[in-house]
């Protein structure tokens, strides 16, 4: 460590400057030189003033001292900018038009980005007043053909040079362009150049229409129609040869079809421009829409007609478009209330009228009673019957019709199989088999309700008092008549002492005899049968002979 510590205080020692004669190490000194080569300037002049440095700035300033050379309220007459790693060159600096007269102004350069600064010029400058000029326009800067203007330069010099070569303190001036006078003090040798006026030739250039939009309009759309603006004008639109549009505007919006041109016109003349041919695309038809109603809250497909699919556009109440609603069919979302939607057609870029399509949401219909389930003996008749609250139905029937007293109900009973008439609240069926009917009520205003009944159709058992299960093929299983129309059947043999020797509910497969695999027996047993959940039984003897 020791050894390490040496090395480093020696390397210290090899780098670092040292001065020969003091013995002690150099600081580099920053320096920032400025040099102007006038020694007399005028007033509102342009001068270049040169510096050179070894200071790192990004800015360098010019400033110029008081009249007495003192720059504590210098003022800035030059700057330089993106100036990193300059070290000098020339900056372009003006002086201000009104300065006291002194002989003993001062430069400097200063730099500015970080600030630093190191004396001026090293010596005074003599500043001369400059004249004072302006230009006095006699006319209108406005010329038509053969118009002149007359222009006279305002100053304290008597010396002049006019932009155009003229000498003359006033010029005539006939021609267009920018005219200008620099007037020169004779005594001081200072120039000063007056502000530029503008001489325009006041002809008149064919006007062109420009328009914003489509030139092809659409049933009931407008193009807006343009002309540039030109100052000193006045713009007179016509269609087809006769005036419209608002007086003196450059705009105007085209809503009918035909030849379009403007007029602009000045004192002196006036340009027409070419027409401009607005037409008006074929019609597109409206499409229709029904109204639609449904009982309680829920989505409503609405059908339009007379468009092309995906050439629809269906709306909202307010006139907004509905994303993506573009076919003859849109299902709204679901409705509390009634609803206002519309629909137009769409085609060649155009819309047609939209179509209102209204959503009436009706009060939810009262439900309709079919009657309880049934049973009925093959043969027999069954009169079927609808209840319905026919007040609740009154109801909604006179939202959808306030003059109306009396619901307009329809019936309609399915399948219609064995009905006397499908149509009635009380048709009259005679079923030849067990059957479900379906009752449907529609009320006018388009709400429906539904209700079930059952018919059970019952064949009387055939039971045979005895079999004889002796293996000939003949008579050797219980078999009962018309068992498979009672299909939840509960079918119990007992012999004599009460001991239950055969059970079944449903009888798929008929008694042969046996009880638990074992042959029973010639004898007389007894038989209890019931059917629909057990309002129908049957029970007697039953003759086992082998």
């Amino acid at each position: 460590m020791r050894n390490l510590t040496i090395l480093s205080i020696l390397l210290f020692t090899v780098f670092l400057p040292f001065d020969s004669f003091s013995g002690t190490s150099k600081k580099r000194k920053d320096f920032l030189h400025t040099f102007v080569d006038n020694s007399a300037i005028c007033a509102g002049s342009e001068i270049e003033v040169k510096f050179s440095t070894n200071f790192v700035s990004a800015e360098f300033t010019v400033q110029l001292s008081d009249e007495r050379g003192s720059f504590s309220r210098a003022s800035t007459i030059g700057r330089l900018t993106n100036a990193i790693g300059r070290t000098g060159g020339g900056v372009r600096a003006r002086l201000p038009i009104l300065l006291v007269p002194s002989e003993r102004y001062r430069i400097r350069v200063i730099a500015t980005a970080p600030y630093f600064e190191d004396g001026d010029n090293g010596k005074d400058i003599i500043i001369r007043p400059a004249p004072t000029v302006s230009v006095e326009v006699t006319g209108s800067t406005n010329l038509c053909d053969g118009e002149t203007v007359t222009l006279k330069a305002i100053s304290s010099s008597n010396e002049f040079r006019w932009s155009d070569g003229q000498t003359t303190q006033t010029i005539t001036v006939s021609k267009p362009g920018v005219y200008s006078v620099t007037a020169r003090d004779r005594q001081t040798e200072c120039t000063i150049t007056s502000n530029a006026v503008q001489i325009v030739a006041n002809s008149i250039a064919v006007p062109k229409v420009q328009h914003n939009g489509s030139l092809a309009l659409c049933e009931g759309t407008y193009v807006e129609l343009t002309t540039p603006f030109i100052e000193g004008v006045e713009y007179e639109w016509k269609r087809n040869g006769r005036k419209v549009g608002t007086v003196n505007s450059r705009a105007l919006l085209a809503f009918e079809p035909g030849d379009y041109t403007v007029t602009i016109s000045n004192k002196c003349a006036s340009a027409t421009s070419e027409p401009v041919l607005v037409s008006l695309k074929a019609k597109i038809p409206p499409p229709t829409c029904s109204p639609v109603s449904r009982c309680g809250e829920g989505k409503v497909t609405l059908k339009a007609q007379g468009g092309k699919e995906g050439k629809y556009q269906w709306y909202d109440a307010n006139f907004y478009p509905i994303k993506g609603a573009n076919f003859s069919t849109y299902t709204t979302e679901d409705l509390k209330r009634n609803t206002t939607f519309y629909v137009a057609n769409e085609e060649f870029g155009c819309v047609s009228a939209k179509i209102q399509a209204d959503v009436y949401i009706r009060p939810p219909a009262t439900p309709v009673y079919a009657g309880e389930d049934v049973a009925i003996t093959l043969g027999e008749s069954i009169q079927l019957s609808a209840l319905m609250n026919t007040a609740v139905a009154l109801t909604t029937n006179l939202e959808a019709n306030p003059n109306s007293r009396t619901p307009h109900l329809r019936y309609e009973w399915s399948p219609k199989t064995y009905l006397d008439n499908p149509y009635i609240p009380n048709p009259v069926a005679t079923p030849q088999e067990s059957i479900t009917y379906t009752v449907k009520v529609t009320i006018d205003v388009g709400c429906e309700v539904t209700d079930n009944v059952n018919v059970t159709v019952r064949r009387e058992l055939l039971i045979p008092n005895g079999f004889t299960p002796n293996g000939d093929g003949v008579n050797d299983t219980w078999e009962i008549g018309n068992i498979l129309f009672q299909p939840d059947a509960v079918v119990e043999i007992f012999d004599r002492w009460g001991t239950k020797v055969f059970y079944s509910q449903g009888y798929a497969k008929a008694w042969d005899g046996t009880y638990n695999g074992q042959v029973l027996p010639t004898h007389t047993y007894f038989y209890f049968i019931s059917a629909e959940n057990g309002r129908r039984k049957w029970s007697g003897a039953l003759n086992l002979v082998r």
